[in-house]
C-alpha cells in the first residue's frame, strides 16, 4: 500500500518536473519572440 502511494507520488513529481521544464521553454521561446520583436538583444 505505502509502495503504490510512493510510486504515485514519483510518476507526480516527474510529471509536474515534466511541466516545469515544459512551461521553461515555452518562457524562453517568448521572450526570443519578444527580444526579436523589440530588436532588442536579450542576454540568455
Amino acid at each position: 500500500m505505502l509502495f503504490d502511494r510512493e510510486i504515485k507520488k514519483w510518476d507526480n513529481d516527474s510529471l509536474q518536473k515534466e511541466q516545469q521544464s515544459n512551461s521553461f521553454i515555452l518562457t524562453l521561446n517568448r521572450k526570443k519572440v519578444r527580444a526579436a520583436e523589440t530588436k532588442v538583444a536579450q542576454p540568455l
